[in-house]
């Protein structure tokens, strides 16, 4: 913690830079109209932005991988067994598309890969972000960047001794679905809250019957308010489930700005834990 808060204060000092250095440069363009000094102002202002980048270089990565470090890591490993995490791997995009629950795009990136058991279930989780590729002008020409269409977090686990047919779950505020569910049947289940807060495909409707018990719906109702959206295939014996959540991204701190308390950070992590407990123990029971 205390590296952690040592690079936040070199951080702050590299913002502060920052803005001395754009306040230079619109002042001392003002100042070119009248008199001649506003150069000096100007090289001042140049001469901030390279500070600031020496500061800033290389402190934010560092920051965030000891973050993942002696937190993440540390707090995965009190939770489940056989982990293995990188914060750098991810998941190929052949794995996304082959949970078959969102449409994908021309550009992706994944991070966040995490591997580990939990109470002898084996799971596999990582960041993922669905991008698009666009051309930008500028005076110096054309350049390529990729917006973000769609970001979440994709876990998967097996269900022992199953081999369901295909269904897809998805919460009503799941956006970027797959459009291979035009192809479906989307089934009205008995439960008329559930109704309400999900969406179910198959192409046998008896196998979302089969697999939406009661207890089951019960299980998953609360899943579709705790988080932003959340999507769900169960095929044969094994679960994709895509969600993500509003307050924040998963295993990332809060800021690199602000002051760290230590159980603030523990708490939120554990939360992000939880999260995967609760829904593998949700699906784990069908």
């Amino acid at each position: 913690m205390e590296e952690l808060n040592k690079l936040r204060k070199i951080i702050i000092l590299g913002v502060i830079c920052i803005i001395i250095s754009i306040g230079s440069f619109v002042v001392g363009a003002i100042m070119l109209f009248k008199h001649f000094e506003g150069v000096y102002v100007i090289l001042f202002g140049a001469f901030m932005l390279i500070v600031s980048a020496g500061m800033l270089y290389g402190k934010e990565e560092r920051f965030t991988s000891l973050y993942k470090v002696f937190l993440v890591d540390k707090e995965l490993k009190k939770h489940f067994t056989n982990v293995t995490y990188s914060m750098r791997r991810g998941f190929d995009d052949t794995r996304v598309r082959e949970a078959a629950l969102l449409e994908m795009s021309d550009a992706y990136k994944s991070e966040d890969y995490l591997k580990a058991e939990y109470e002898e279930t084996p799971f596999e989780q990582s960041d993922f972000f669905i991008q698009k590729e666009h051309e930008v002008h500028g005076k110096a020409g054309r350049a390529y960047m990729d917006a973000t269409l769609y970001k979440g977090t994709l876990l998967i686990f097996e269900i022992p001794d199953k081999n369901l047919e295909s269904v897809n779950v998805y919460s009503k505020d799941f956006s970027r679905r797959t459009k291979s569910i035009e192809r479906l049947n989307k089934c009205e289940m008995e439960n008329v809250e559930f109704n309400s807060r999900f969406d179910v495909y198959a192409a046998n409707e008896q196998a979302a019957f089969y697999l939406l018990t009661p207890q089951f719906m019960e299980k998953l109702m609360p899943l579709a308010s705790h988080f932003q959206a959340y999507a769900m295939r169960v095929v044969k014996n094994r679960v994709y489930v895509i969600y993500n959540k509003q307050s924040h991204d998963i295993f990332d701190p809060d800021s690199k700005i602000r002051k760290m308390s230590y159980s603030k950070e523990i708490e939120k992590i554990q939360k992000d834990i939880e999260d995967i407990k609760a829904i593998i123990d949700a699906v784990r029971g069908v």
